[in-house]
């Protein structure tokens, strides 16, 4: 009785997590500066000769069929569900289904997680061997730092670092 509470707990607060955390990056992208319909007209400020009649019907007509016009809640409750039956929209830039888009690029993804967590493991084996021969010895103390180190490190910059050094040892045009 006690561990089923104890579940039921946890998959209530994780529940929970997951819910302010949607509200939370949900208020983030909408409550951003600029409009979003200014992305899909691809008007800049300076735009001259556009006959602004007709573009503030465009605009209009946009806002109205993506919901812009309502009250940030209901945003939100649209959004939401949409979300929850996995129905995201189309892209802006392609015009194709965002499950689509997203599925498209999985491959891709897949194969560069693979490729991290083979260098990951054969990294982590040579490391963890280097320190057992070496334990307790400088070595092995600066080993551990560097694992630490990189470990608490975000991973973006991880990436900024990677691109700077492969930039620099040319890997990268």
């Amino acid at each position: 009785m006690m561990i089923r509470n104890m579940v039921l707990k946890r998959i209530g607060s994780a529940l929970l997590a997951l819910l302010l955390s949607s509200v939370v990056i949900f208020l983030l992208v909408r409550l951003a500066p600029g409009d979003p319909i200014n992305l899909v007209l691809g008007e800049g400020p300076g735009d001259i000769g556009v006959n602004t009649e007709l573009l503030e019907e465009r605009r209009e007509s946009l806002r109205e069929a993506h919901g812009l016009n309502d009250s940030i809640p209901v945003q939100y409750a649209n959004w939401f569900k949409k979300i929850i039956t996995l129905d995201m929209g189309t892209s802006i830039r392609s015009g194709r289904p965002i499950t689509q888009e997203l599925w498209s690029r999985v491959p891709a993804t897949f194969t560069l997680a693979l490729a991290a967590l083979f260098i990951e493991t054969i990294l982590g084996v040579l490391f963890g061997i280097y320190s057992a021969v070496h334990a307790g010895k400088l070595q092995d103390r600066a080993i551990r730092l560097f694992c630490v180190i990189l470990a608490s490190l975000p991973a973006f910059v991880l990436s900024l670092l990677f691109l700077f050094l492969f930039c620099l040892f040319g890997f990268i045009g």
